[in-house]
């Protein structure tokens, strides 16, 4: 914890030093382009997937793109079994 920094004196943190991603989803509004980060992010991990994934955020299969790829790569799974 450095001292110049705004973390909160009561809270420790749970991590130092670790490697982070951030994936961001926003709406196109006004002259602002929408951002699909998290479901390019979902789609990543379950192409590259061999076994099992944890996906928490479960409104991430609202995205149409997730859920064919989810259910194509659970077919392929099948088919190799």
């Amino acid at each position: 914890k450095q001292i110049d920094d705004d973390w909160p004196e009561n809270l420790d943190p749970m991590f130092e030093d670790a490697d982070i991603a951030i994936a961001r989803t926003r709406a196109a509004w006004n002259d602002v382009e929408e951002v699909r980060e998290n479901e390019a992010l979902v789609i990543d991990m379950i192409e590259k997937c061999e076994r099992f994934a944890y996906i928490e955020n479960p409104n991430l299969f609202l995205f149409r793109s997730v859920f064919f790829c989810t259910f194509f790569f659970l077919e392929m799974a099948l088919m190799r079994e």
